[in-house]
């Protein structure tokens, strides 16, 4: 049997432990007041590959209060990618590879181990102990077939395709620049930064996977095929167990981006995905993680986010800058709605951007029957301010972890 790992306690954010704290408000008690229309501009903007993306903590020196965790050695031709598009895909589970977890059975907590070989997630739940991931291949793209549009985002597109391999056909994603006037060499540059950065995830049962990706005869990124929906079409529909497990699930995922020098900035259900598995649940993985060194030229970009989902300091550049913190806040959105059915604002974008600088979000307990522990946990995630937040990542797994084990 596994062992009882001894947890660390949740400690406080820097100045509220309920997460409420952290107002919207300048100090003279004022609302925030940001220039609606350059941002709205921006969320529209079309200039993106994808969403976001993702921020390359190295320029910021952060480094986990647990410690880092042993690195494992990663393939060349696959990690972790995804689209929000892909969530409207159907496909066989069968095809691609598998991971090994490290769960012994189902409903075991998997903690820290430095003997893991794929994963540093705490998985709790009824997870199988053989998660489905990408296969190992270099992908010829002029071999792909039957490709089928699935989505958009930004300007680029993807498309479900068969990859032939020596016993058979797998389906793929195909994440491409969409075609229609001159491709712009940033453009090509930014994709294939795009795939570089993901691949620094790859050894994550959480993280979609990228199989391959080339600039020829235009920059494309293979990713693995995820046939389970997204997260956003399973919201308000679990049980609380079975939610705060698939948090669990997701948290580490990010967590191991984290500790490599990466926060994604544009977390939503619809870019959470799912891996179909027979007899358990579907996988979660995190997908969509964008375009790195585009935002470390300019890291307060906004296109393609979605409000509902957004961070303050994703509008308004006094709150701080967009970092691994502004992941914890966009987890507690996530959450939220994974919980409740709904995000903690709604409306249209303006509308939903003045409630994020401005207004508190329901606690989840006065819309459905959840513990007041749950909310302590997503009100704090969702401060205002950074530092009324969880420090790092870790405090907010902690505290999801430690609210399953009294469930």
């Amino acid at each position: 049997s596994t062992p009882t790992p001894t947890k660390t306690s949740t400690p406080l954010p820097t100045e509220s432990a309920a997460g409420a704290g952290g107002s919207g408000q300048v100090s003279n008690g004022t609302q925030r007041d940001v220039d609606i229309t350059s941002v709205l501009l921006g969320l529209l903007g079309l200039g993106s590959l994808g969403g976001a993306g993702a921020w390359w903590m190295s320029q910021k020196g952060d480094t986990p209060d647990r410690g880092a965790d042993t690195e494992t050695s990663e393939s060349a031709a696959s990690g972790p990618a995804g689209e929000s598009p892909e969530s409207t895909a159907a496909g066989s589970s069968a095809s691609g590879g598998t991971h090994t977890s490290n769960s012994q059975s189902t409903d075991t907590i998997r903690r820290d181990d430095s003997n893991e070989s794929r994963t540093e997630t705490q998985d709790v739940g009824e997870f199988t102990s053989e998660i489905p991931g990408a296969p190992d291949l270099e992908v010829n793209y002029d071999s792909l077939t039957d490709k089928k549009p699935i989505g958009a985002g930004g300007n680029a597109d993807v498309s479900k395709a068969t990859c032939s391999i020596s016993d058979g056909t797998v389906p793929l994603a195909i994440k491409e620049p969409r075609l229609g006037g001159t491709i712009q060499s940033t453009q090509v540059n930014q994709m294939l930064d795009e795939a570089e950065t993901w691949q620094k995830l790859d050894s994550h049962d959480h993280i979609v996977d990228v199989v391959d990706f080339g600039g020829e005869p235009l920059p494309w990124i293979a990713m693995e095929y995820m046939d389970g929906g997204h997260l956003g079409e399973r919201s308000g529909e679990m049980d609380l167990r079975r939610a705060v497990s698939m948090a669990i699930a997701i948290t580490g995922g990010v967590r191991h981006a984290h500790r490599r020098g990466v926060a994604h900035l544009d977390l939503k259900p619809e870019n959470i995905l799912f891996r179909s598995v027979e007899d358990s649940w579907d996988i979660p993985k995190v997908g969509d993680w964008g375009l790195s060194r585009h935002l470390l030229d300019n890291s307060k970009s906004v296109r393609g986010l979605s409000p509902q989902y957004a961070a303050p300091e994703q509008f308004d550049e006094d709150f701080g800058p967009s970092d691994d913190i502004t992941d914890i806040y966009q987890l507690g959105a996530v959450f939220y709605e994974l919980v409740t059915g709904e995000p903690p604002f709604e409306g249209k974008p303006a509308t939903a951007m003045h409630k994020v600088l401005n207004e508190q979000p329901t606690p989840p307990s006065e819309i459905v029957d959840v513990p007041e522990e749950l909310d302590n946990i997503l009100l704090t995630a969702l401060a205002k301010q950074k530092s009324d937040r969880y420090r790092t990542i870790e405090y907010l797994e902690d505290a999801l972890l430690d609210l399953y084990d009294r469930l």
